[in-house]
This record gives structure tokens, C-alpha cells and sequence, in this order.
């Protein structure tokens, strides 16, 4: 059986939302140079390691919204989109989340669908003014 590594992840995760492993280090606040040298480390060190626990976390997210049919580009807004608000009522994104290293996979899920249902609502307003939207929202669903 073979052993996932951290570049497995990398790479799935560069193929589902189409950006490069800088993009992604940035995204989850981590250096391209810390991914780079533990790519091919097995994803068993999540526990100790925070390239694999960030990476991993971004993974879930994009799991999710590539499993539900989202395309590229609005699986990159909803990791992006600043649509979660804490109790400072301070606004963040997946991404944000991610690099605090506090919330569970299931949380920034959670996260996530919130700034798809953001994404959803802009669209929806911004149909009245561009029919052809309501058929690329449809196609994105």
C-alpha cells in the first residue's frame, strides 16, 4: 500500500483549486521552502508538524467543495472570501482559519460553507444585472 505524502496533498490541492504551491503557502501562511523540503513526508506527522496540519486542513476543505461539483475558481473564493464572523465580530476566511491553527477540519467546512452561501448571494444580486451569471452559477453547482 502506498504511503500519502505531503506532496500527494500539494498536488491535489494545486490540481482542484488550479494555483501553484506558493499560492498555497501563502494561503496557509507557511514558507515555499518548509513545503518544498517536507513533500515527501508521510501525512502520519500531522500531529507534530505544521506544514502537514495546515495542508492537510486546506485538503479537507477543497475535498469538500470539489466532491460537491464547485469548480476552481469558486472553491479558491470560498477559502478566500472573508465571511465568517467571531465573537469580536471581526470577519475571516478558511484561509485565515487555517493559519491560526485552532479550528477542526470540521469547523473550517462549516467556514467555508458560509462563504459559499455569501458567494451564492452575490451572485444571485448581481443576476439581475447579467442574465448569463444565473447559467455559470448553475454550471458551477
Amino acid at each position: 500500500m502506498k504511503q500519502v505524502k505531503l506532496g500527494d496533498i500539494s498536488k491535489y490541492i494545486s490540481e482542484h483549486i488550479n494555483v501553484s504551491d506558493k499560492f498555497i503557502c501563502e494561503l496557509i501562511g507557511i514558507t515555499p521552502a518548509s513545503l518544498s523540503s517536507q513533500k515527501q513526508e508521510p501525512i502520519s506527522q500531522i500531529a507534530r508538524n505544521k506544514v502537514c496540519r495546515r495542508l492537510m486542513n486546506l485538503y479537507v476543505v477543497t475535498h469538500y467543495f470539489a466532491q460537491h461539483g464547485l469548480d476552481s475558481g469558486v472553491i479558491l473564493s470560498c477559502v478566500r472570501a472573508p465571511s465568517y464572523q467571531d465573537l469580536r465580530d471581526n470577519f475571516f476566511s478558511v484561509a485565515t482559519a487555517i493559519q491560526q491553527d485552532k479550528y477542526d477540519p470540521e469547523t473550517l467546512i462549516e467556514i467555508g460553507k458560509l462563504a459559499y452561501e455569501d458567494f451564492q448571494q452575490k451572485m444571485e444580486a448581481k443576476d439581475d444585472l447579467f442574465p448569463f451569471v444565473k447559467d455559470v452559477l448553475a454550471k458551477a453547482i
